[in-house]
């Protein structure tokens, strides 16, 4: 009998091949799972700030505003930077600040507004103060396949956006798809 002497370079080609082609495979999936997360993260983060805003202006009986801020203490317009929750004047330095959520750090979260304005209030019957509004967040990939939307009513309640034509993308209003801009 011949003793094995290993693989011929055909059954090796053929190996790395297959083992090539499993990897990527199982690449593409992983990417997949990690934008569904990203996305996942970043509307729950901001999901849990209207809550709670909500949920404390109806309960302490004040004014609560949420907002992101770069240093902590006051109002900024970019929405990936850390938020704040208080209560009390935006512009005064002697806010009682609720809460603190970490960063947006991947993807893109804009904030579109009936007042185009930077921040979101609830007075204390849990409304909004005068405006609805709608947070979209796009993944770096700008794929709107892994783009959500949280959509705020007057009354200061908030729902996902939800993909209702069947195209594989979270629709805003019936016939209105979230878009990603490059």
């Amino acid at each position: 009998m011949k003793p094995h002497q290993g693989m011929t370079l055909i059954e090796l080609l053929i190996t790395l091949f297959v083992s090539s082609s499993l990897l990527m495979y199982g690449m593409s999936g992983w990417q997949t799972l990690q934008e569904r997360n990203h996305a996942t993260t970043a509307i729950n983060r901001l999901a849990l700030g209207i809550h709670e805003a909500r949920h404390l202006a109806m309960t302490h009986r004040k004014i609560t505003t949420l907002c992101p801020s770069l240093d902590g203490l006051y109002c900024s317009h970019d929405w990936d930077q850390p938020l704040i929750l208080f209560s009390g004047n935006p512009a005064a330095p002697d806010k009682t600040i609720l809460r603190h959520y970490p960063a947006n750090t991947r993807g893109k979260t804009t904030w579109r507004s009936f007042r185009q304005t930077h921040m979101l209030q609830m007075n204390i019957n849990g409304l909004t103060l005068a405006y609805n509004g709608t947070f979209i967040y796009c993944p770096v990939s700008l794929n709107p396949r892994f783009a959500r939307a949280l959509v705020i009513n007057k009354s200061g309640r908030a729902r996902l956006a939800r993909d209702l034509n069947d195209d594989g993308i979270p629709d805003i209003t019936p016939g209105e798809s979230i878009s990603c801009p490059n």
